[in-house]
């Protein structure tokens, strides 16, 4: 009998625990949000605690911990992920990444696909073990640098029909003349055939971008009903998306607002640079980029013909941040364009006083003949009726007219 009324005394404690919970989580979940005339719900500010998806779900999101979903002060977003979407996640078919300031993009790569990466990264792991050892003759460590490449041509060459744009959630900031939130409608625009309005907020727009026809792609049977159920979950997906205001996204995103004044490094091609070459011209247009980025790679072209037609005060330079460890890919990746512009190998100054503040690639920032920066910092590429080396151009000239040039 005492067990019994013990059990139910547990009971009762359990139940009225649960209570209380429901209630915290659901006074903190009123009291920071509102509604729009659509019946979306929009978090008045950012909480570590919890916050509400638009649909009035609770989701506690913190940058730190989050492993169901994504989030991004900068952004203003946050998207639990849909089960499914998670599992393909961690199966490495689902490529994620954030492009702060603006959007979140899913893009799902075939089993063929993620094989042929795992197996180029195998390959590139084992160079650089036979490198470090420095076991291997010059000509066995050339034809080992040869086949990684090759494993990476072959990947570079498939991924088109064998990947698929699945869905990007993005913001676009309202105010006059910015040209961050006109490249993003462009970018997302080029790379989805349906995009959803969501909601208006603190003077951003909120969208949803979605692809639903793979009938051009290259895919075995269990890629086409991965896929098939990704688009399934797309209003699942939507209504995981969580809404708050943004940080000050420039000073989020990247953190650097000083003056490049000291460096001493390589280039790719063994040239000696300092920050003594910003003196030669008035502007000087720094890329920051990664071997492993894709937007990055796929902008390599336009650079080239941007260095072609800067103007006599202006240069171009860039940064590659793993070219200490991936030179051989880098140098690849720019003699694939026949990229002719300097590509700085960044030394222990570059890293911890510009590259230590930069959170996403590509990246590029503007500085004057003593290095100090001159006007925003762009996060992801620029576009100019359709074309990315006219973007830079534009900003390039800007800049000139800033400094009075």
């Amino acid at each position: 009998m005492k067990m019994i009324i013990e059990k139910k005394k547990i009971i009762v404690l359990l139940t009225v625990g649960v209570m209380m919970m429901s209630t915290v989580l659901s006074g903190c979940g009123q009291k920071n949000v509102i509604k729009d005339k659509n019946g979306i719900n929009i978090n008045k500010k950012y909480s570590d605690e919890v916050m509400v998806n638009i649909d009035g779900s609770k989701q506690k999101y913190d940058e730190k911990s989050v492993t169901n979903g994504l989030i991004s002060k900068e952004t203003g977003i946050g998207i639990k992920y849909t089960e499914q979407l998670k599992t393909l996640i961690e199966k490495n078919n689902i490529f994620t990444w954030k492009n702060p300031p603006d959007s979140f993009n899913f893009k799902y790569e075939s089993e063929e696909l993620v094989n042929l990466g795992q197996s180029a990264d195998k390959k590139a792991k084992e160079e650089e073990k036979a490198k470090a050892s420095s076991t291997g003759s010059a000509e066995s460590l050339k034809a080992l640098s040869k086949v990684t490449a090759d494993a990476y041509k072959e990947l570079e060459k498939k991924s088109p029909k064998m990947s698929f744009d699945y869905a990007a959630v993005y913001r676009v900031p309202d105010e006059k003349n910015n040209d961050g939130g006109k490249d993003t409608e462009i970018q997302m625009k080029e790379l989805y055939k349906n995009i959803e309005k969501i909601a208006v907020f603190n003077k951003n727009t909120y969208y949803l971008a979605y692809n639903t026809d793979y009938s051009n792609l290259t895919l075995n049977d269990k890629d086409k009903a991965n896929i098939k159920n990704l688009i399934g979950d797309i209003k699942l997906l939507k209504n995981n998306i969580c809404i708050f205001p943004e940080d000050d996204t420039k000073e989020a995103a990247v953190g650097f607002k000083g003056t490049i004044d000291k460096f001493n490094t390589k280039t790719l091609d063994g040239q000696n640079i300092t920050e003594s070459s910003f003196k030669d011209y008035d502007i000087t247009m720094i890329n920051i980029w990664a071997t492993y980025c894709g937007p990055c790679k796929e902008e390599m072209p336009e650079l080239q013909k941007l260095y072609e037609k800067l103007p006599k005060n202006a240069n171009m330079i860039s940064i590659c941040t793993d070219a200490e460890d991936e030179p051989d890919l880098a140098k690849e990746i720019i003699d694939s364009v026949k990229g002719k512009f300097k590509v700085i190998i960044p030394d222990k100054n570059i890293k911890e006083t510009l590259l230590s503040k930069v959170k996403a690639v590509p990246t590029t920032i503007f500085v004057d003949k003593s290095g100090k920066l001159v006007g925003d910092i762009i996060v992801g590429a620029v576009n100019e009726n359709g074309s990315i080396s006219e973007g830079y151009l534009k900003k390039i000239n800007e800049r000139l007219k800033m400094i009075g040039k």
